[in-house]
């Protein structure tokens, strides 16, 4: 009502201070102390301690401590009781999702019903009204309650809420790439653009890995955008493969390949993969394009090697023979290599173990003595330009033997075994030359006229079965004439 009123306590009155500033009291009778009710100076009080004014109903409660009672005092043209509705925010424009918050007073009502845009959103909860879900546009916002049976409505609240950006990055490159490369982040829409970098342009450009955000700003509200995954790769080992030695395979021989990188490999041969090898080396025993292809095993990114070509082995045109190749004890045994293509290297065996270290030889053309009787196997191993050897082992090329009658043995064990292979005539033949060998039915099965020259026990290039067979000889030895006929017997 535009009055002022202040609890005399010890005066045991309340005093009231109009607008004009005149002072009087208002309830209770100066220095009379009492609990009377009454009207006015009627009353009686024994210590107020405080007052205050209830908007609801309109009347002054006065706290009276000694009497152990709070008094009502009626006022005499008390304004109608209203409900009002404050902006706790203060704020007329606020942004999307922030929090908005409303009060109605008097707070002490029974309930109060909210209203957003003319429908009700919030009943019986309290005196405030707190939402963050109100749309971008204007709104219209009032509360209601019930005051002995009367409907009071309050003042409305007309807001604005703003709508907050909701920024995007699209990024121009891909946004894994090798060291030195680079990435350009782009935020969409307009407004202040503020990045996890603190960079403030609309768009960056990234050379580090890290996760990158950016928030806009537009009427003082902000939005922040989804991350973006920027992985920097670390620039890989050059993919190479590595030759040990010769790139050319020996006969029955390998060649190790290794590949720059330890792990994650897959190799290949003329362009297809090579299965279950997946190792940092690789043995090849045959000839072809190589590669390997190297997966990294955290980006999944794979790399492929140079290639490298493997030759097939080269048999070398070369032979050797031995003069004489039929010798008496003490006499020198020539042997010559021959052939187009020529050793790098020799290394001669001449079957002769009992002459230690005289049983080889690593010279071209080599000369050897035999001292005792017998027929002599000779080995050369030679290597080649490329280092790989290549065996060649004639049987049984030299015989030895006194001066002494021409003959046949009665057996041969055509075996592969180096031993006793080859039926051949014993002893020296120094004039003309003839042996044959028939089955039991007559037919021809071997004739030379070379006496170092045997049968091997093929007839047509396959082995005839084992038995009995008949030779025939027509030979010069000694100086004298031979026709010597036997049988011989072939085992296996």
């Amino acid at each position: 009502d535009g009055n002022v009123y202040v609890g005399d306590g010890y005066n045991y009155v309340v005093r009231k201070i109009s607008e004009n500033g005149m002072v009087e009291s208002f309830a209770g009778t100066a220095q009379t102390q009492g609990s009377q009710d009454g009207f006015k100076s009627a009353a009686s009080f024994k210590g107020i301690t405080s007052i205050a004014w209830s908007q609801k109903t309109g009347s002054l409660f006065a706290c009276d401590a000694y009497n152990h009672l709070i008094r009502e005092i009626s006022l005499d043209g008390a304004p109608p009781v209203t409900l009002s509705l404050l902006n706790i925010n203060g704020e007329m424009d606020v942004c999307e999702g922030e929090p908005f918050s409303l009060s109605a007073v008097p707070a002490d009502f029974d309930n109060y019903r909210f209203y957003l845009d003319g429908a009700m959103v919030q009943d019986n909860e309290g005196s405030e009204f707190t939402t963050t879900q109100l749309t971008p546009g204007p709104h219209t916002i009032l509360a209601e309650t019930t005051f002995n049976g009367q409907v009071l409505t309050s003042n409305p609240i007309e807001i604005t809420i703003l709508p907050t950006p909701k920024p995007s990055i699209s990024a121009v490159g891909p946004l894994s790439f090798y060291e030195g490369d680079s990435v350009i982040l782009f935020a969409t829409g307009m407004g202040d653009f503020l990045w996890s970098n603190a960079e403030a342009t609309q768009s960056i450009t990234v050379r580090e890995s890290g996760s990158y955000f950016v928030e806009t700003t537009v009427n003082g509200c902000t939005g922040i955008s989804s991350p973006v995954l920027v992985e920097v790769i670390p620039l890989p080992d050059v993919l190479t493969v590595l030759v040990q030695g010769n790139n050319r395979l020996c006969p029955y021989g390998k060649v190790e390949l290794t590949a720059s990188v330890a792990a994650g490999n897959q190799w290949f041969r003329d362009g297809w993969p090579i299965t279950g090898q997946n190792g940092q080396a690789l043995e090849v025993t045959e000839a072809g394009l190589y590669m390997v292809q190297a997966t990294d095993p955290n980006t999944g990114i794979t790399a492929l090697s140079n290639e490298v070509e493997i030759l097939a082995p080269q048999i070398p045109a070369f032979d050797f023979d031995a003069s004489p190749k039929q010798a008496v004890p003490g006499q020198p045994v020539a042997f010559t290599s021959t052939g187009n293509d020529q050793p790098a290297s020799f290394e001669w065996e001449f079957g002769d173990p009992t002459s230690g270290a005289q049983n080889g030889s690593q010279v071209p053309n080599p000369t050897h003595v035999y001292s005792s009787e017998g027929n002599y196997s000779i080995q050369l191993i030679a290597k080649d330009v490329n280092g790989c050897e290549h065996k060649l082992l004639k049987p049984d090329l030299v015989e030895v033997t006194q001066s002494k009658s021409v003959f046949l043995p009665n057996a041969f064990t055509p075996n592969g075994d180096g031993e006793n292979d080859i039926l051949r005539v014993r002893g020296l033949v120094n004039g003309p030359f003839f042996m044959a060998v028939y089955n039991q039915w007559g037919e021809l099965l071997f004739q030379s006229q070379n006496p170092t020259t045997g049968w091997d026990g093929n007839r047509n290039g396959l082995p005839v079965q084992p038995g009995t067979y008949v030779y025939l000889l027509q030979i010069v030895a000694d100086g004298k004439e031979h026709d010597i006929a036997g049988k011989v017997t072939l085992l296996r």
